[in-house]
């Protein structure tokens, strides 16, 4: 009825190309038991009639269902109602949500798909909340799973369905008949559910959990999630849950083929070719071969040097190009085109971040790391500071040591960020700043008068160490470090900025606790779990760790999945700390001339896993042939990405990261006619391998895994991507990387080389005799 009705509303036309989703949403709270059915359509176009709309709304409210439909068993648990929940729907941009027949706004999303979402309360098991027997709710249990398999044998076929049930966790009965919460596998803001290693979980947990209705479902391909009563009252579990009902989570992407668009291939002129990753490309006369792999890259044997010590490294990119280089225009710097659609970052922002008032004697860093959120603290230590009361810019000027001030930050953009130059990749970029010594009495006076500094620039940057001097000032400090180790460490940083200045969107590898002491800054955050709707930069590429998005202006054409994240927003004025937890987006303004600290604590526990896996001698560095060094590695991340994200997932990983992180940036890789072919093998769409390259790739994979496994899933899919990258530009090199990534993983099978074949000597060790198994 539900789906008939919303069907009225919709243009013929439209229907053709809606996408359609449904999730029924089932909590299970012991007594009572609510299901909800769920169904969405999205997107809609605005030629939607929006009267015919709220009419068929109307009828929706007022809908009955006869109970006698349902098998009659239901009856002693089941009543069937028709009150309508929620119904929300976006039209024009506007969120609306309808409860009880009133119209509330929720809030304005400029950039938003038209969505119908409509809610329904079908089911009440135990309305009395009078205590079932055992045997009571099992057959409770079985008679919703009976409906709910006959609901999902209803769907249409071009709907995606999704289930998500909240049940206590400690009742055995519902854990066994529905699913176990402990064993789902997602990120821990309940997002990038996981179905193939959550089956995987439930499997191996037993005979009970492997014939849950969880486990019947997924293995129907059906995404089902099985929640605690717990994540109910978690923020972001709900926040997400929610938006998982307008369009699901994570990157969903296939691979590009621009040759296959007819307005493309058909574009190319006759001494040109069509790469699929790059389009019309000239040809060469003397074309280099895809087995020749050149700029390879070695693995950094050190994952220790945080990102605060980069900065400071004088770490610098050249002052002049390159011409060997390609040439970069950088997207954090490019406007969107006038037809762009606009969107405003505060648009995307739904909170701020958890404020706790402290005592200023009472420790905080062990207690907000172990909670794992931005928070912002009030009153603490950081309050009975004399540099609270001393601190203004004529007493830095006095104390800060030194006449001249090295590598000034620049700039009429008041855009700053801090470029790798031994980042593998090497381009030529247009950096939007200088940089210049200053003396000190200059910078402090451009930091303070904007609009009439010597040099003519309206902003200015300068990042150091707390000057000896200052540091007396600063005391009492422990309490901003987690352990002994980072405090005898003091990885403490100051920033001196004028107002307007903007530090670009980015995560550390690092706890921070950033203290505000003169002006004020405004933080936007982002959660690590949406990592791949912020669009970062490639590990190998010199802002690796940085966004590719202009979050001054946007362009939604180029990173459509910006829209859908959320952030938190917060205002720091002088005495407030901020915690950023490691892998925290932000995005950071200064509104007026200010001064501030970051200081920095390492997660060791991370540190050590991270350098056990740099550190690792891999096994395919053993063969001496370039391609069997290849094809040794495509088996070894082949398995790795099943053992880490589930069968058959390999190909949607690569495609997810080359749509995420490469996906415009083509350019910086050389194309080449053979590209397609660098995995062609003697057995045509199929990748050669031996017994003991299997044994070496299972072997690094046990060793490896481990290691990843031991992390957050957010952070391990950051980091492994960022290993995936590190180690393919190892073997085959920067420059082969994209064809590397875009050719090899096309779902190909393996067969395995025999003796007397010639492909075998792929797996000859070096300096060594030729291999026997």
């Amino acid at each position: 009825g539900v789906f008939n009705f919303l069907q009225n509303s919709i243009s013929e036309r439209e229907r053709k190309h809606s996408n359609i989703r449904f999730a029924m949403i089932v909590y299970l709270l012991g007594q009572p038991l609510y299901a909800t059915f769920v169904h969405g359509l999205s997107p809609l176009s605005d030629e939607v009639d929006v009267e015919k709309f709220m009419a068929s709304l109307n009828e929706i409210k007022s809908f009955q269902s006869d109970e006698t439909v349902y098998d009659v068993k239901l009856q002693k648990y089941l009543s069937v109602e028709s009150s309508l929940r929620i119904i929300a729907s976006v039209i024009d941009g506007e969120e609306i949500m309808l409860v009880n027949g009133s119209t509330t706004r929720i809030y304005h999303r400029p950039q938003a798909d038209l969505h119908i979402v409509t809610a329904m309360n079908l089911y009440a098991i135990n309305k009395s909340k009078q205590a079932l027997s055992s045997k009571d709710m099992r057959e409770g249990l079985r008679a919703i799973d009976e409906t709910i398999l006959f609901l999902v044998d209803s769907v249409p076929p071009n709907a995606n369905l999704a289930l998500y049930f909240f049940i206590d966790q400690d009742n055995e009965v519902a854990t066994s008949a529905i699913g176990d919460p402990s064993l789902a596998v997602s990120y821990t803001d309940c997002t990038h559910f996981n179905k193939a290693l959550t089956l995987k979980a439930l499997i191996a947990a037993g005979k009970d959990r492997a014939s849950s209705l969880q486990a019947h479902l997924l293995a129907k391909g059906v995404e089902v999630q099985v929640r605690g009563l717990a994540e109910m009252n978690r923020t972001d579990c709900v926040l997400a849950l929610n938006s998982a009902l307008w369009s699901g989570f994570g990157l969903h992407a296939t691979f590009l083929d621009v040759c296959s668009l007819k307005t493309t291939h058909s574009a190319c002129p006759s001494n040109f070719y069509c790469s699929p990753l790059h389009g019309c490309i000239r040809k060469k006369a003397n074309s280099t071969s895809s087995h020749i792999f050149e700029g390879k890259a070695p693995l950094s044997a050190d994952f220790s040097l945080s990102h605060a010590e980069l900065a400071r490294s004088g770490n610098k990119l050249p002052t002049e190009p390159d011409p060997r280089l390609p040439v970069e225009r950088l997207s954090i710097t490019t406007l969107p085109s006038e037809n762009a659609p606009l969107l405003d970052i505060s648009s995307l922002v739904v909170g701020k971040p958890r404020v706790l008032k402290w005592s200023p004697d009472e420790p905080f860093a062990g207690p907000l790391i172990r909670r794992g959120e931005p928070v912002l603290l009030k009153n603490s230590v950081v309050r009975k500071w004399p540099a609270i009361e001393k601190w203004n810019f004529s007493h830095i000027a006095e104390n800060i040591g030194y006449d001249i001030l090295e590598a000034v930050k620049c700039t009429n953009s008041f855009l700053t960020f801090d470029p790798d130059r031994r980042a593998p990749l090497k381009v030529n970029i247009s950096i939007p700043f200088s940089t210049a010594n200053m003396s000190t009495e200059t910078f402090f006076h451009c930091i303070q008068h904007t609009k009439n500094c010597p040099d003519g620039y309206k902003g200015h940057y300068y990042f150091t160490a707390v000057p000896d001097a200052l540091r007396p000032e600063l005391i009492p400090d422990r309490m901003l470090y987690n352990t002994d180790r980072d405090y005898e460490a003091k990885r403490q940083f100051m920033w001196i900025s004028s107002a307007g200045m903007i530090t670009h969107g980015h995560f550390d590898q690092d706890f921070n606790f950033f203290v505000q002491l003169v002006g004020e800054k405004r933080f936007t955050l982002w959660a690590p779990s949406q990592h791949e709707l912020l669009y970062v930069y490639p590990r190998i590429h010199p802002l690796w760790h940085k966004s590719r998005i202009n979050f001054r202006a946007p362009d939604i054409s180029k990173f459509p999945q910006f829209a859908k994240s959320r952030a938190l927003q917060v205002v720091l004025g002088p005495g407030d700390v901020l915690f950023v937890p490691p892998y925290t987006w932000h995005y950071v303004e200064t509104l007026s001339p200010s001064v501030s600290l970051s200081t920095w604590s390492h997660d060791y526990i991370l540190y050590d896993h991270m350098n056990s896996i740099y550190r690792h001698d891999h096994k395919f560095d053993l063969l001496e042939d370039p391609r069997g060094q290849m094809f040794a590695l495509r088996l070894y991340l082949d398995m790795m990405i099943h053992d880490l994200y589930g069968f058959n997932e390999t190909t949607h990983f690569f495609a997810r990261l080359l749509a995420n992180r490469f996906a415009g940036l083509e350019h910086l890789f050389p194309s080449d006619e053979n590209d397609p072919e660098i995995c062609k093998a003697a057995v045509t769409g199929k990748i050669p391998t031996c017994i003991h390259v299997h044994g070496y790739a299972k072997l690094d994979m046990a060793v490896i895994g481990g290691h990843f496994e031991a992390l957050t899933p957010e952070v391990r899919d950051i980091l492994f991507q960022d290993y995936v990258e590190e180690i393919t530009a190892q073997v085959v090199g920067v420059r082969k990387m994209l064809a590397f990534f875009r050719y090899c993983f096309l779902g190909q099978d393996y067969y395995v080389t025999e003796i007397e074949d010639d492909e075998h000597a792929l797996w000859e060790h070096k300096d060594s005799e030729p291999e026997q198994i």
